[in-house]
């Protein structure tokens, strides 16, 4: 019988970096929209039922969402 895939204790998806280093031990410093844009592209096609294409596609909005949030924080900072 195949065991189940471990999915919230050190997932094999985000522990396949050929240094040993995990995704959570990098993202963890990062702002929450970047740490996950890092989180996709970290396990781009390693997670079961996820393509490479769909992690690529979830890591640009992460971006995409990261750029809008800066562009409101500096106008609210030099309003016109």
């Amino acid at each position: 019988m195949a065991s189940e895939p471990e999915w919230v204790d050190h997932p094999a998806h985000y522990n396949q970096h050929s240094k040993g280093i995990e995704c959570i031990d990098v993202i963890e410093e990062f702002p929450a929209n970047l740490a996950m844009a890092i989180k996709h592209l970290w396990r781009a096609g390693l997670k079961p039922g996820q393509t490479e294409d769909q992690d690529f596609d979830k890591a640009i909005w992460y971006i995409q969402r990261q750029k809008e949030k800066r562009r409101r924080e500096v106008k609210a900072l030099n309003p016109e």
